[in-house]
């Protein structure tokens, strides 16, 4: 089989991620299901025809009608693509049914849901709270609509991350180790490997934003980069990483642009109130709502975070960024954009509830250098828009719904 150019590759990205935006907010047709999305596009070399994986969450009648739906569509899905891209020619579409995965395909980012304990079940959820990477908990202890705002101040969450900068002569635990990682995860053979390489990482990133000055992010001191490699005991192949993945963030011209925000925030915690949606013709127990809790690695807006909620009446975007580091220099565009949609559509619900208008969110793979400019990490780009709230809370409850069944 032909393996796809670096142009190629590039090309299927970008109609990938157009044509996810058409079907999403344009196409009106009824019998294309919400939750449909775009898993993978294969546009031919001679940029005739394309093929669109689609992947629907819903039942066979309803995959049948929303490819019958997106097929009839394809005249103007055509039309759409040739005014959004610059291509010689604008290929063909042929929507395919993808079967093969279940929504979300292989997210890095570990979701985890969880019926909150009772109090001979605590040990058991401590057990769990340990090791949390994105914690979506049921049963919320307080009607909707209920909302934690997003906090700056890291007192509120004890983020250890500050803490090992902070204190770096204190040894850490397992636990806090464990915690520290919460969106740092590796893409290694050696799992406590990677954590401890990714939680350096996060903690010298974070350090940098809390010491922001005249809107520029510093590269960390050397005695601080000491601090935490004999700290988490990085071995001589690891500190070489680290060197490098944090001279490609630093030197990188997306660390400038979110440095450059009027307010600029590390590690932020949310909590927000989500419903769930289920069949009305069953009765099952999805209806109850939940939380949807996590931590943005950075947030960067032109608001300080003691303002919201906000009315919805403003107009503001929100701008965060995810580091990840580890990854392979032979995943695709199309397979990066899908591995972090789940995460990033968690972000995006968060901010979005909380009033923000718009969303962009960028996924950083600071170990991986851009295909085309050099010296730039690799970057994966979501945005959202206030509008698809709806749409993003149905596919976070269905996610929910999914890892209960």
């Amino acid at each position: 089989m032909r393996k796809n150019s670096i142009k190629n590759t590039r090309i299927n990205g970008e109609v990938m991620k157009e044509l996810s935006l058409i079907i999403r907010q344009e196409i009106k047709d009824p019998r294309i299901h919400m939750m449909t999305s775009v898993t993978s596009v294969e546009v031919a070399p001679d940029l005739k025809t394309c093929k669109a994986y689609i992947s629907v969450m819903g039942s066979d009648e309803e995959k049948k009608d929303t490819i019958a739906g997106l097929r009839s569509a394809e005249g103007y899905v055509r039309r759409q693509l040739a005014k959004r891209l610059n291509l010689r020619n604008t290929p063909e579409i042929q929507f395919v049914l993808d079967q093969s995965i279940e929504y979300g395909g292989s997210a890095p980012m570990k979701l985890m849901f969880s019926i909150l304990a009772d109090k001979e079940d605590q040990q058991d959820a401590q057990s769990i709270e340990d090791k949390k990477p994105f914690l979506i908990p049921a049963n919320p202890p307080k009607e909707l609509p209920y909302c934690i705002p997003l906090l700056k101040n890291h007192d509120e969450v004890c983020s250890y991350s500050s803490l090992g900068i902070q204190h770096h002569d204190n040894a850490l635990n397992d636990k806090e180790t464990a915690e520290s990682s919460m969106f740092s995860l590796n893409e290694s053979t050696d799992e406590g490997e990677a954590t401890s390489l990714g939680t350096a990482f996060h903690r010298l990133a974070q350090n940098a934003i809390d010491s922001r000055c005249q809107g520029k992010l510093s590269f960390p001191e050397g005695n601080l980069i000491q601090n935490q490699c004999r700290e988490l005991s990085l071995t001589g192949v690891q500190q070489q990483r680290l060197v490098h993945a944090l001279h490609r963030w630093f030197d990188s011209a997306i660390a400038q642009e979110l440095a450059s925000h009027l307010f600029v925030y590390a590690e932020v915690p949310f909590m927000v109130a989500c419903k769930s949606f289920s069949d009305s013709s069953q009765t099952n127990s999805f209806n109850t709502p939940f939380f949807l809790e996590g931590e943005i690695d950075a947030l960067a807006c032109n608001i300080p975070l003691e303002k919201l909620p906000l009315d919805r009446d403003s107009f503001q975007i929100a701008y965060l960024v995810d580091y990840k580091t580890g990854g392979s220099p032979l995943e695709t565009d199309q397979t990066i954009y899908v591995k972090h949609l789940l995460q990033a559509q968690c972000y995006a619900f968060a901010l979005l509830k909380q009033g923000f208008s718009e969303v962009k969110a960028c996924f950083v793979r600071v170990e991986q250098e851009d295909r085309e400019h050099f010296g730039q990490p690799q970057v994966q780009r979501y945005e959202f828009k206030s509008e698809e709230l709806e749409y993003l809370e149905m596919i976070i409850s269905e996610a929910y719904k999914q890892s209960r069944s």
